[in-house]
């Protein structure tokens, strides 16, 4: 799995902004040169790209209108303390996929899922063997701490945007963004993923297709 932390690149931005000031019109800003974009208003909490290029943007309420998954997710953080699993409700990142683009995500198909914090970016590139089939995460045992096997889980556990959280303890504050990518098992088995692999105040997916096929 990839991290990347990007650059904004200042000098062609600021030209830019200033032609389009000039006419009177303000186009969405870019933070970044992978495509990462500040709302365009307080109601939308995410934006979905394809290559780079804006496609849909969505509300909470819009994506609580896609197929709901409820379950149960929390994580371990790198210092070993244990948060959850605590009962979530949310949309896989698939559906929501589906539902921009209008055909569901391909197996040469990887997607960006990034943050909406401007002091420190984050993102993680999951590719579609990862998101459909959780390859390469790791599960821990919420008591004891101990790696568990995703094949040993019954689940099913699917890779979700967690929009509701009851006990506030899996979701980042609801001021910095109401979306958590997130492992969700929709059967309560004291498991939980590692923190790292996690991104929270999510606000951006960019769907990256090597072909550019669609």
């Amino acid at each position: 799995m990839a991290r990347r932390v990007l650059a904004l690149a200042w000098g062609v931005l600021g030209l830019a902004l200033a032609a389009v000031l000039v006419i009177g019109l303000l186009a969405p800003v870019s933070a970044s040169a992978g495509g990462k974009h500040k709302p365009r208003s307080r109601s939308i909490v995410l934006q979905v790209d394809y290559n780079g290029i804006p496609v849909r943007t969505y509300t909470v309420a819009q994506l609580q209108a896609l197929t709901p998954f409820p379950g149960y997710a929390g994580f371990m953080k790198s210092t070993g303390t244990i948060i959850g699993p605590d009962a979530v409700t949310g949309v896989r990142v698939t559906d929501i996929v589906a539902d921009a683009l209008g055909t569901p995500l391909t197996a040469s198909e990887s997607v960006d899922v990034a943050d909406a914090n401007p002091a420190d970016p984050y993102d993680v590139i999951l590719s579609y063997d990862q998101l459909v089939n959780l390859t390469g995460f790791a599960m821990y045992n919420a008591t004891t701490g101990n790696p568990v096997a995703i094949s040993s889980l019954t689940g099913p556990l699917a890779t979700l945007l967690v929009y509701s959280d009851p006990l506030q303890r899996v979701m980042p504050a609801a001021t910095a963004g109401p979306l958590r990518f997130m492992i969700v098992d929709a059967t309560s088995e004291n498991a939980v993923m590692y923190s790292q692999a996690s991104v929270y105040h999510v606000n951006f997916l960019n769907v990256i297709d090597p072909g550019g096929a669609r």
